[in-house]
């Protein structure tokens, strides 16, 4: 029963060296903060004009504003901070209800709100849930990696994550160039295993690749 923490969006090409460096010691208060590499230029009128070939998509479970807040101001959260002097914020940014993980990781990933989904707790399966989907029962909302790649088929997807409820939000792992589910279960093997999770992902992620990327990292 946690307020959300907000939305924050940053274009940066080396998100994914800055990303990795955040410390894991502030992540487990509140409900959730979502940092986007939006599909957008940067720097002025003429960056706006420049797209983005690579989209990073890093969600923090269970950061509240109160916690990020407190973590910048003793300096425990350099690589926030430097997203934060040099991207756009808002602390301001408000949940879907219920305030659980998965309908609001449905609320950013589907684009949509548990009156639409049906999601409206963690133990949600498309098959027993008592809320259908307002396309029918069985029916799931296109998620932003189906989306994309119904526009851009050629596009690099990896998705990274540590909570298994996560992958019914997900297409399968087919769909993805590169996918991992690291399990975890205390602040220690988080720890440990999220860690693992980002030398994953910079070690399959294509740098050289002309074709456009989009990636998602969870931390728990």
């Amino acid at each position: 029963d946690h307020c959300v923490t907000g939305v924050q969006t940053w274009c940066s090409s080396d998100l994914f060296f800055r990303v990795c460096s955040f410390p894991m010691s502030v992540s487990r208060v509140g409900l959730f903060v979502v940092l986007w590499a939006a599909v957008c230029g940067c720097g002025g009128n003429e960056g706006l004009q420049r797209p983005v070939q690579h989209v990073v998509l890093v969600g923090l479970d269970g950061l509240s504003v109160s916690a990020l807040r407190r973590a910048l101001r003793l300096g425990m959260a350099s690589t926030l901070s430097a997203l934060r002097q040099n991207g756009s914020f808002t602390d301001h940014a408000r949940s879907v209800y219920p305030t659980l993980s998965l309908p609001n990781w449905a609320a950013v990933l589907q684009s949509t709100s548990p009156e639409f989904s049906g999601i409206t707790n963690n133990h949600w399966d498309p098959a027993t849930a008592a809320v259908a989907p307002l396309d029918g029962r069985f029916a799931l909302i296109p998620d932003l990696f189906t989306a994309a790649r119904a526009q851009q088929p050629w596009m690099w997807t990896g998705s990274y994550y540590s909570w298994p409820p996560l992958g019914r939000l997900l297409p399968p792992e087919s769909a993805f160039n590169s996918t991992e589910l690291a399990a975890c279960d205390s602040p220690e093997e988080c720890s440990s295993q999220e860690r693992h999770l980002v030398e994953r992902f910079l070690s399959d992620f294509p740098f050289n690749t002309t074709a456009p990327t989009l990636s998602f990292v969870y931390f728990d």
